[in-house]
């Protein structure tokens, strides 16, 4: 799976993380795998995956985080 962002500020790393379930719509803790740590700089990421069809997506970096969701039909 190949992830980009826009660069604000290329200082640190970034950390991409994935939850296949979604346990907190029972009201339960969703478990995340770090599967990379990069630098901001690079502005994009190519990670491994299985064959779920359904990732919760983090990417953390120092100034801001963002959250998706990916649906596969």
């Amino acid at each position: 799976m190949q992830l980009q962002w826009q660069i604000g500020d290329p200082e640190g790393t970034l950390d991409i993380l994935i939850a296949r379930t979604n346990k907190f719509k029972a009201g339960k803790q969703d478990t995340y795998q770090t599967m990379q740590t990069v630098p901001v700089e690079d502005g994009s990421a190519s990670i491994q995956v299985d064959s779920s069809s359904f990732y919760k997506m983090v990417l953390e970096a120092p100034h801001n985080t963002l959250n998706r969701w990916l649906i596969v039909n």
